[in-house]
């Protein structure tokens, strides 16, 4: 089988858009999907650390001379930023290939629309998509060489290889920003002159939450992030749960309320209780050396292997992969082979992170102090692929 020349990536956050941007390098066609019709600002912050920078400048340094606009530099060497701009530096990126044709490929970038089926029949892979929910257009069917499922952690891709679902983390998440204006407290302001992360409530059972201040890069911005092990209901928002918990400190309490009662509604409603994908070597055995994907379809990111947001190594674990993927590709040999070779030389290290951040999420939700990354695993960690 020769090596391919068209590939389709199912799923538009940072991982499928980064996977687009590199494989549009060496492919001739590159199809992207996102369910979404349009793409609003949601989440809270996006972790780059060194290896995830190694592996946007791998493939495009424009990308990071552009982060670094809008993100906050860390000690680690590595930026704090908005998850929303994160995503929107890769998909202005996308939409310039999507609207010139490039000298190295076209990309498509199709929004709003679901797959029906995937059909891969050893040669190639055809993916239909229903319609809008409007009822009104006609199925779309695409063909490529492979596939590339990068949906995240509630994965339909995932779903059509026959993987089980992800697991339950026994947490909830819960994010959101503000703007701090003048109407706000004294108090609240102060926090606009500290630093990345000038609140933290640690050591808490069953409760964990960051405040992340981007006022350096976007005037009173503050982002937020809240953990909990507590057992949620529809009414659960951080305002009640930081009635229940015991803070030690009076102001610190007081200003969370402040921060809490600014956000807007939506973003006091709890996500989805947080999962992760099992890594176990039970699992895993069972799956001849890779995580999952087979023929011409692979998974990466969250699809692949969603883990617990410890020390926000999920998404550049995903980078990773696709500077991995990018060099397989490279070498011209058959699709189904890069394809197995991917998912073989990247389960290492995906597990030995996986299972780190599994250890730490734990002690954290306990109550424990939040302790620093050994050393030598911290520095093996960051050197990247």
């Amino acid at each position: 089988m020769p090596s391919p020349k068209s590939a389709i990536i199912i799923g538009a956050g940072p991982s499928g858009l980064f996977a687009t941007l590199a494989l549009s390098k060496i492919l001739k066609r590159v199809t992207l999907i996102e369910r979404n019709a349009t793409f609003p600002p949601r989440g809270a912050t996006f972790g780059l650390a060194p290896n995830g920078i190694k592996a946007l400048n791998e493939i495009d340094p424009s990308i990071y001379h552009a982060l670094k606009l809008v993100g906050l530099s860390t000690p680690t060497g590595g930026l704090m930023l908005p998850w929303w701009e994160m995503r929107d530096v890769l998909l202005n990126k996308v939409r310039d290939l999507a609207t010139a044709s490039g000298e190295a490929g076209v990309v498509d970038l199709i929004t709003g629309r679901t797959f029906t089926s995937i059909v891969d029949d050893g040669t190639s892979v055809t993916v239909t998509l229903g319609d809008r929910g409007e009822g009104n257009e006609e199925p779309i069917m695409i063909e490529a060489d492979f596939l590339v499922g990068c949906d995240g952690v509630h994965s339909s891709v995932r779903k059509w290889l026959g993987l089980p679902d992800a697991v339950l983390a026994g947490g909830t998440m819960f994010r959101g920003s503000i703007i701090v204006g003048e109407d706000q407290s004294e108090d609240l302001r102060a926090v606009l002159k500290g630093g990345i992360v000038p609140v933290t409530v640690t050591g808490v059972q069953g409760f964990f939450c960051l405040v992340f201040n981007f006022n350096e890069k976007s005037p009173g911005r503050l982002a937020w992030m809240v953990s909990t092990t507590n057992d949620i209901t529809d009414d659960t928002t951080p305002l009640t749960l930081l009635e229940d918990v015991d803070i030690k400190s009076e102001e610190k309490r007081c200003l969370l309320f402040e921060i809490f009662r600014s956000s807007e509604e939506h973003h006091l409603k709890p996500y989805l209780p947080t999962k992760v994908l099992d890594f176990s070597d039970e699992y895993l055995s069972g799956l001849e050396g890779r995580w999952g994907g087979r023929g011409l379809v692979t998974l990466l990111g969250d699809a692949a292997h969603a883990m617990r947001p410890t020390d926000g190594q999920g998404g550049n674990m995903a980078f990773e992969d696709v500077v991995v993927l990018f060099r397989e590709i490279v070498k011209k040999i058959s699709t189904h082979e890069l394809l197995g070779e991917f998912e073989r030389k990247r389960l290492p290290r995906v597990s030995k992170v996986h299972h780190s951040q599994r250890e730490r999420y734990e002690e954290r939700m306990r109550g424990g102090a939040a302790k620093p990354l050994p050393h030598d695993f911290r520095e093996w960690l960051l050197a990247g692929v």
